[in-house]
């Protein structure tokens, strides 16, 4: 019964993050977002495609995919669920099975909100509040957004694995920033690079919409 409950937290959490709400939005306002500025399927890319209502909203549906990813597992009983359900829906944010079946590719956003969105159903307030105010001071004093988030969950990352290695947090709470740190920085290489070279986008810069073909 427990595998069971296991397979389907891990198969329901992959589900949740995969629903592509930025290539949904793209689609319905008659763009695709994999041609449209970074090519990123997320919400920074939108908003500089489609305006900031529209990233904001995004950006909202794909934080709720994490909380309520996690928050479901918390009411199956099973031990180390919504561990799995933390990691397993940015997984499925990443690597999409819906936007497989529309576009051919296995390929999704970088999984930040998402993250955050696990985050707040399981970490300390303190925690998310440092977060938060590190976002905002990088964000206003650079305008990039991706570094912003960067800092955000790199910070948050190497306090969960604090709290969980002194007991603050179940011990299984390691695997999250073990597992997902890494793909953070895989999914950010570009944006990484660009930085370094100064080519990064600010908030606020707009690109020129593409046609859905």
């Amino acid at each position: 019964m427990q595998a069971m409950a296991i397979i389907l937290v891990v198969l329901g959490s992959y589900l949740v993050g995969s629903l592509p709400s930025a290539y949904w939005v793209g689609r319905a306002r008659g763009i695709n977002i994999f041609t449209v500025g970074s090519g990123n399927m997320g919400a920074t890319n939108v908003a500089r495609a489609l305006g900031t209502k529209w990233g904001l909203f995004v950006a909202i549906v794909d934080v709720f995919k994490g909380w309520i990813a996690v928050w479901l597992a918390g009411q199956s009983g099973v031990d180390q669920a919504q561990v799995l359900a933390a990691i397993y829906v940015v997984l499925g944010h990443n690597w999409s099975v819906w936007v497989l079946s529309y576009t051919g590719r296995l390929r999704g956003g970088k999984g930040a909100a998402t993250t955050i969105g696990s985050m707040i159903a399981f970490a300390p307030a303190e925690l998310l509040l440092l977060m938060f105010t590190l976002a905002v001071l990088v964000l206003l004093i650079t305008r990039w957004s991706s570094l912003a988030m960067l800092v955000s969950i790199i910070a948050g990352g190497l306090a969960i694995l604090y709290l969980a290695a002194t007991g603050t947090l179940a011990e299984a709470w390691l695997f999250h920033p073990i597992i997902l740190l890494p793909i953070t920085f895989h999914r950010y290489r570009g944006n990484i690079s660009r930085l370094i070279q100064g080519d990064e986008r600010k908030v606020g810069e707009r690109v020129d919409p593409v046609n859905v073909s």
